[in-house]
């Protein structure tokens, strides 16, 4: 019986840590000037994950991971940028078997196009 009260209450903060992670600012990306913006993440491990973010005429072309750990996660998880730019969010799902790695990369874009609407508001 205490292993599946232990259980439940594990997997019920593990869920609460996942989404808690993965809430994502709301960003208009059509109106985010053009340019590259640079942010980082840390992953799991605590270990940095660097992206560059390009925005076009509204929006996002290009992302880069500029800096991160050799690991075969980050390379699995590189499949959230396809997806970020096929939908021009952030809000897209993690890999699986690399979800924490998939929200720091997430997070990392999320960070730089935040930058970019930083600058918006300053033209």
């Amino acid at each position: 019986m205490r292993k599946i009260l232990l259980i439940g209450v594990l997997v019920v903060l593990v869920n609460l840590s996942l989404r808690a992670w993965s809430q994502f600012a709301e960003i208009d990306i059509g109106n985010l000037p053009d340019g590259t913006y640079s942010a980082e993440e840390a992953d799991y491990d605590e270990s940095v994950i660097r992206v560059k973010v390009t925005v076009t005429s509204g929006r996002i072309t290009d992302i880069k991971i500029v800096e991160s750990r050799v690991d075969p996660h980050v390379e699995l998880a590189k499949a959230v940028i396809d997806r970020v730019i096929g939908l021009q969010t952030v809000n897209v799902d993690a890999v699986t078997g690399a979800t924490f790695t998939s929200a720091a990369i997430l997070k990392a874009v999320e960070k730089a196009l935040l930058k970019a609407m930083e600058q918006e508001v300053q033209l």
